[in-house]
Formats: C-alpha cells, structure tokens, sequence
C-alpha cells in the first residue's frame, strides 16, 4: 500500500534509511547527454519524510551505509569535493548535522568501489577497485562496540572490482 510520495529527483540509483530520524538518502547517478561529460552531475540528497523537506548535497554518494547508533553514514562518493580522477572516495556523514569528511585510515584505498557494514562481526568492508584493471582489495575496519572507532584496518588481495565479500560468524559459546 502506497501512503505518500515525495518527488526526490531523476536517475535514483541507491537509497538509504535512518529509521530514528525518518530521514532518506537519496542518491540520483549523474545524466549524460550527447559528449562525456554529464549534463547533470550525481547528487545526493537527505529527505526527511516527516516534512518532507530536501536537502540537496554538492556530491554523490553511489553507495550508502547508515549506521543510525553511531550517527553517522559511510558513502562512496565519485565527485566529493570535485575529485575530478573519478575514483571512489571514502567518506564520513555526521547525520545530526550532515557534515562531511574523508574517512580517516592509514590504510590506503585508491578507488572504493564496495561498501557493507556486518554488525555481527562487527566490521566495516570496503572494496577497492584500483583502476577496475589490476586485481583489487577488500579493506576491512574493524569496529570497537565500546569507543564507536573504527580501527585502521588490513586488506586483503581479491579479484578485479570486488562488490561483495563473504564471511562465515560463528557465535559459540
């Protein structure tokens, strides 16, 4: 049953939910015309459905990772702070007040491509895609339940543009 619309934007091509704050992220890919630049750039967009209001960003946000306990969002972002290369970068939502920053590590990622939080684990994956060419790495975050940080992390070497990783959990006691 449809209850409402909200008329966000063309091209959607990833929304994510803060169900605390009934806030939408909305990420509308870029438009293309007739040459390679995009006529329309992608853009994200924050939605709150309880009025409704929309707030426009300056970038996209091709994958989104809401992680509503710690108020905050992991996002790849392609056109973050007019990155002009076209490689993926890592970044940081605070969801109180929808700043941004780069995601801080020492592990270094040339092209985030991936992105997937396992609460059980817990740990944040991140794919790199390098240049989509060369074989590519999943980083993986560890997460500190008691401090909210993550840690600098480790890669492992994957296949060529990793988007999906699998981990086997085990909860015995």
């Amino acid at each position: 049953t449809v209850e409402d619309n909200i008329v966000v934007a063309k091209n959607i091509t990833s929304i994510a939910a803060d169900t605390t704050k009934n806030i939408l992220y909305v990420n509308a890919a870029a438009i293309y015309g007739s040459g390679s630049e995009p006529t329309s750039p992608s853009k994200l967009y924050v939605v709150n459905t309880a009025n409704k209001q929309i707030t426009p960003m300056t970038f996209g946000a091709e994958e989104i990772e809401v992680l509503s306990f710690l108020k905050r969002a992991i996002l790849i972002s392609r056109n973050y702070n007019n990155n002009s290369n076209g490689n993926g970068q890592l970044l940081v939502m605070n969801t109180d007040n929808q700043t941004v920053q780069l995601f801080s590590s020492s592990t270094s990622i040339t092209n985030a491509y991936s992105l997937n939080f396992i609460p059980e684990v817990p740990a944040l994956f991140v794919g790199d895609a390098d240049n989509y060419v060369n074989k590519g790495k999943m980083n993986i975050f560890n997460f500190d339940i008691y401090t909210g940080a993550f840690s600098n992390g480790f890669a492992v070497n994957v296949g060529v543009s990793p988007k999906a990783f699998a981990v086997s959990h085990s909860s015995k006691k």
